[in-house]
């Protein structure tokens, strides 16, 4: 495809939806996450500790796990808790380092934010596009790691299938 062709072919895609349709997608989902998002900001803001403000996360996390067929309540609690437990582990640890300049050692209720971030990171990105050097940081850190060791520990210790049938 020549220059000018890509140009013309960019120009009517963007004339037929004035990339509307593209931007109201990704709002939805980032929408979404607004309302529990806020909602650990001001438990945060409230002086609630961490895992008291993480409580909206943790509601909308429930989907995050989908449960198998043929699997009992227990197992699929057990698959909740192992991938609640390293993902916020991941998430809150790392929350804490960089944010340790200005809350010092203590833990605190706005750590909880740090919960949203790579699910604001995929729900922001087109998929046209390539995650930057950031995104890339926080999806391959935050969500594929975490999701790859819960996933493992799960089958190998649990004999749970997190991501049936991959693992």
């Amino acid at each position: 495809v020549s220059r000018s062709n890509s140009a013309k072919m960019t120009a009517s895609k963007t004339t037929k939806d004035n990339g509307a349709s593209k931007t109201t997608s990704f709002s939805a989902r980032a929408l979404f996450l607004l309302v529990p998002a806020t909602m650990t900001f001001v438990l945060g803001a409230l002086g609630y500790p961490c895992h008291v403000a993480a409580t909206p996360y943790l509601l909308i996390a429930t989907r995050m796990v989908q449960s198998e067929p043929g699997e009992t309540r227990i197992q699929f609690w057990t698959k909740y808790t192992v991938m609640t437990l390293i993902y916020c582990g991941f998430l809150v640890s790392f929350a804490s380092l960089v944010a340790a300049p200005f809350f010092g050692p203590r833990l605190t209720g706005f750590h909880a934010l740090s919960l949203y971030l790579p699910m604001y990171t995929i729900s922001m990105r087109d998929p046209m596009d390539q995650y930057g050097p950031v995104g890339t940081f926080v999806v391959q850190n935050f969500f594929d790691r975490p999701l790859v060791i819960a996933g493992y520990i799960c089958r190998e210790v649990f004999g749970v299938r997190m991501l049936a049938p991959f693992c």
